[in-house]
């Protein structure tokens, strides 16, 4: 992956029938960033989360984040 970006998988944690699902994530330790959920896919059995954090001047950066999801 290029910096900045990343792809999150959860293995075992797909989405049930019927139901959807909420992705979050926020920075974590940094001096500034601001992170971003670009999408995620539920794939058979887990899902997938693509993620995106970038500098105080918009520049992609490599950053520590914590995500949240709820299914």
């Amino acid at each position: 992956m290029l910096p900045g970006r990343y792809a999150v998988t959860f293995t075992g944690l797909q989405r049930p029938a019927g139901r959807t699902e909420i992705v979050q994530v926020t920075p974590y330790r940094s001096t500034y960033a601001n992170c971003a959920v670009l999408c995620w896919t539920s794939l058979a059995a887990s899902l997938r989360a693509n993620v995106e954090c970038c500098d105080a001047a918009g520049n992609f950066a490599d950053s520590q984040f914590e995500m949240l999801v709820i299914a």
